[in-house]
């Protein structure tokens, strides 16, 4: 992916989903990790578990916010809190943004009220899946996530130089920045990579 120079572009795509987006509002099967999806993506969490037919389907609407969103919890998860960890297990820094596992089976009135008693947090529906029972996964507050990472880079700021520490806290910045409770308000991918170059441009 890189030349020797070390100048040439990377990218990065999953093939294991790919989709026509949609047109605005038009409701649809949804696919998706439950870990990176925003919950915009449905009108409620019973939306998540529909039966029809005897099978259970999630229905809601996929759209280009919704990738930004995702590409926002790539950012904390696979990338700040894996480096910050990492890093941190030689100077006693650790950082912990795991989020709640709550086992089923449930009822629809009771998914609905998990996702009510969870303000502020991302309620995700899991099916079942051979043995494995119906669960939900609950997001940790996204103000505790970004608290508890810049904490954490503080804490290693003697072991990395301005540089890496600069840059880290501009990754956890845009990460918090696209992952916004209301569709209309997640930022174009335009604006993302405007910002991903303000990023690149710290070690130059």
């Amino acid at each position: 992916l890189f030349n020797k120079e070390g100048d040439a572009k990377v990218k990065v795509t999953d093939t294991g989903l790919l989709m026509e987006v949609p047109a605005a509002g038009e409701k649809h099967s949804v696919g998706c990790s439950p870990h990176y999806a925003p919950s915009f993506i449905w009108e409620d969490i019973s939306h998540q578990r529909i039966e029809l037919q005897g099978k259970l389907f999630s229905m809601g609407h996929q759209s280009k916010a919704g990738d930004v969103f995702s590409f926002g919890v790539t950012i904390q998860k696979d990338i700040l809190d894996k480096l910050i960890n990492e890093i941190g297990s030689g100077h006693g820094v650790k950082i912990d943004n795991e989020y709640e596992r709550i086992e089923g089976p449930f009822t629809q009135e009771a998914l609905v009220q998990h996702e009510k008693s969870a303000p502020g947090q991302r309620v995700i529906y899991i099916p079942r899946k051979g043995q494995k029972e119906e669960a939900l996964l609950k997001s940790p507050l996204l103000e505790g996530v970004r608290q508890r990472t810049l904490e954490a880079l503080d804490k290693l700021q003697p072991h990395l130089s301005e540089k890496e520490i600069g840059t880290l806290k501009a990754l956890a910045k845009l990460s918090h920045s696209l992952q916004k409770e209301k569709e209309e308000d997640v930022p174009p991918i335009e604006a993302v990579l405007e910002e991903l170059t303000k990023i690149a441009q710290i070690f130059e």
